[in-house]
């Protein structure tokens, strides 16, 4: 171990595995950030404008008091986006677990709807640094992404049944680069009673 300006160094062998070049790293460095995204439950669109702005810094803070990095907070009427930094300690599961409780609680009791509650899932996806702006971006936007996206999907659902189409398939924009959305036309089955 080297001393240098205060903090310990470890001499690493390049990724080459060269003897002659050698650098160093300080003993740890993470860079923890998942993209969350829950529903609520039955996918019932509970989550008002009036309250929404309210709901997403109450799950900041929550984020906040489990020792994590709130970076962006985002969603729609019947789910939330959280762009969040964690660290290597934390759980994910543990960490969505007391989210969803303790904002749940919030909603009951601050807002005063009592029948909320999210949905047991959710999902989570690493984000690289290198992303972070993009995710970041996609999550402030998500009233303007629905707005546009899920009409055109809903057009098509729409023209799918009208059609009694076998089966189609269509890519939407992306909202990150390298990201494709693909949406199945499944047929729909009409029944008669």
């Amino acid at each position: 171990m080297e001393r240098t300006t205060g903090r310990r160094y470890k001499r690493v062998v390049s990724p080459s595995g060269a003897q002659d070049k050698t650098f160093l790293m300080s003993s740890t460095h993470l860079s923890l950030h998942y993209h969350l995204v829950f529903r609520t439950k039955n996918h019932e669109s509970v989550i008002t404008s009036v309250w929404r702005d309210r709901l997403h810094a109450y799950l900041g803070g929550v984020i906040r008091t489990l020792g994590g990095a709130p970076e962006a907070i985002g969603g729609v009427a019947d789910h939330v986006h959280l762009l969040v930094g964690l660290r290597a300690t934390h759980t994910l599961a543990d960490v969505l677990r007391e989210l969803k409780s303790v904002s749940s609680k919030w909603v009951h009791e601050e807002v005063g709807v009592c029948s909320f509650s999210w949905q047991e899932g959710y999902g989570a996806f690493a984000v690289s640094a290198s992303q972070l702006e993009n995710a970041r971006c996609y999550i402030q936007q998500q009233d303007e992404h629905h707005r546009t996206h899920m009409r055109n999907i809903w057009r098509c659902f729409s023209a799918a049944e009208s059609n009694s189409m076998s089966g189609t398939c269509e890519a939407f924009p992306n909202p990150w680069p390298g990201l494709l959305i693909i949406v199945w036309h499944c047929p729909v089955v009409r029944t008669t009673g």
